[in-house]
């Protein structure tokens, strides 16, 4: 058993071994390949994302008196400022 393993790797080693100067490819030819010139153009730099939005602050208003609301001065959406009736 113990000269069998050095015997052993030693015929491994040599078997991995070949000569690629001479043909090592067994006479097969390279493959054909296509080529083609790069083509140069100009782009429009344009991006699409997808994302989410969110506000910076949020209000909400709450009457401090029983009754209904008959009349909205502002659209949902819309920026005011302080004094603005709403």
């Amino acid at each position: 058993m113990r000269i069998f393993l050095p015997l052993l790797s030693v015929l491994l080693i040599a078997s991995c071994g070949g000569d690629h100067a001479a043909g090592g490819h067994h006479g097969m030819p390279p493959p054909q390949v296509g080529v083609a010139m790069p083509i140069t153009r100009e782009l429009a730099t344009e991006r699409q994302l997808t994302g989410t939005i969110e506000a910076i602050e949020v209000v909400q208003l709450n009457p401090q008196v029983s009754g209904l609301v008959t009349r909205e001065y502002v659209t949902d959406g819309a920026e005011v400022t302080a004094g603005d009736a709403i």
